[in-house]
């Protein structure tokens, strides 16, 4: 499972954009990411996370 998120345009500068997809991520932070990665270019910025599968209960557990 993962997390992604983006910002397209805007007058953000590029520290302003980074704060801002790092706010996004943190959202998805209780789901305890693996991984994540954020790239900002001009105009353009997208996060990704990398999260942990979560189980409910060992009934509901499959295997790959």
């Amino acid at each position: 499972m993962c997390a992604i998120a983006g910002i397209v345009g805007g007058t953000y500068s590029l520290d302003e954009r980074a704060r801002f997809l790092e706010a996004m991520l943190a959202a998805s932070k209780r789901r305890g990411p693996d991984a994540h990665a954020v790239k900002n270019f001009n105009g353009i910025g997208f996060a990704h996370a990398q999260l942990h599968i979560m189980q409910r209960s060992e009934e509901h557990t499959s295997e790959l």
